[in-house]
């Protein structure tokens, strides 16, 4: 494995004339193990920052230095994908430059003069981590490297990721050049909902086109024959970064994202990975938080024709809660009192908040299905009147 290795790095100084390192150095994955994770309150993670996020139901599961600013290594591509996505043509014939070919690190064996259209680019970038697709792509947007980054950093914003900022498309070390497990979590979910980009990130080979020839290329994201229910999302290693992982998969129709970075190697970050999703997919159970809410509230309107006023909703608020969580769930409900007649349809008459640990995880709004109109003087004779009537009865039925 040594001489694997060593063979490796004199063959990335004579090709590229600079020690870069990406996704080029291959570990050995002899001896993957991974225990079924059940039942347990934290995993015990090698990642120096990782995060677990529910897609599906919008909630952030795990978090490990979260939001701690680091260097992020080839995870940097999923931006690259986006803007390169959003500004230019997939089917645009792009020529490669010398500045491009020559970029060190993981490649997908570009040359000068090379032809190739900017769907075979971004295929390559996000499948096979190509750094040399990358520089590319960014030329080809937006002339170079540097104006390119400016983009990047707009759609981060755009995105919310604003504890990243980059100077790369491709991500190898540089200073300046940081992102968070947080935002890399926010910026891949976006990348997820682009569905041309998302088919991309599933495919363990597929093929591009350079000057007319296919090529096949192979996915770098171990995870899509690790993890049943797989189908994403990037890979990412620098001497800086450490081994980064971004994963995504999907069972019983809810989507997990998991993302660990800072790894000490391609194992721990495989078995990091595994564990997380494990963790999220087997100690949530998905709960109606409507089964916690009154059925029935009830408000009273002054002046009203009715005076008092059921609020009754079919609600179905789905919700990950581990078991020992249910009973910490509580309900805060803030109904509006000294209500006056009129009110109409649509009106806001009270909020009703579900709580977890002090933190709202859901909030319901009542409004009014239709209009509450005032008492007429009509309203009030006939009430006057019926009352007298009791009146006039209970008074003949009392006994002499």
């Amino acid at each position: 494995m040594k001489k694997i290795v060593l063979i490796s790095l004199i063959f990335m100084i004579l090709s590229k004339g600079t020690l870069a390192f990406d996704e080029t150095l291959i570990e050995d994955e002899e001896g993957l193990y991974v225990e079924t994770i059940a039942n347990v309150d934290v995993p015990n993670l090698n990642a120096r920052a990782a995060i677990l996020y529910d897609v599906t139901y919008d909630r952030i599961l795990y978090e490990k230095n979260a939001k701690q600013r680091r260097a992020n290594a080839s995870t940097t591509k999923m931006i690259t994908a986006l803007v390169a996505y959003e500004y230019g043509d997939l089917d645009d014939m792009v020529e490669v430059s010398r500045n491009a070919a020559t970029t060190g690190g993981s490649s997908i064996n570009l040359k000068t003069g090379d032809k190739i259209s900017l769907d075979s680019l971004i295929k390559g970038l996000l499948v096979h981590s190509g750094n040399d697709a990358a520089v590319a792509i960014a030329e080809y947007i937006a002339g170079d490297v540097e104006s390119f980054s400016k983009l990047m950093n707009q759609k981060a914003q755009e995105i919310g990721a604003v504890d990243t900022h980059f100077v790369s498309p491709h991500g190898l070390d540089e200073d300046n050049h940081y992102s968070t497990a947080y935002d890399l979590m926010l910026i891949s979910k976006e990348m997820l909902k682009n569905t041309y980009l998302a088919n991309i990130i599933s495919q363990k080979t597929l093929e591009i086109t350079v000057n007319d020839n296919s090529k096949a290329l192979n996915s770098t994201n171990e995870m899509l024959s690790y993890y049943e229910g797989a189908n994403g999302v990037k890979t990412g290693y620098t001497g800086n970064a450490g081994r980064c992982l971004i994963s995504s998969a999907k069972k019983n129709e809810r989507q997990l994202i998991s993302v660990v970075l800072g790894c000490d190697s391609k194992k721990n970050r495989t078995v990091d990975s595994i564990r997380l999703l494990d963790y999220g997919f087997n100690n949530y159970e998905i709960v109606n938080l409507a089964d916690f809410v009154k059925k029935d509230l009830y408000i009273v309107v002054d002046k009203s024709e009715g005076e008092i006023y059921r609020l009754s909703k079919d609600l179905n608020l789905m919700y990950p809660l581990k078991e020992n969580e249910k009973e910490k769930v509580e309900v805060e409900y803030d109904l509006k009192t000294n209500l006056t007649a009129p009110l109409f349809k649509g009106e806001n008459v009270g909020t009703v908040k579900i709580k977890l640990d002090g933190g709202i995880i859901n909030q319901i709004e009542y409004t009014l299905p239709q209009n509450i109109n005032r008492k007429s003087w009509q309203n009030y004779f006939n009430k006057v009147f019926t009352d007298s009537l009791k009146n006039i009865i209970n008074f003949k039925l009392k006994p002499i």
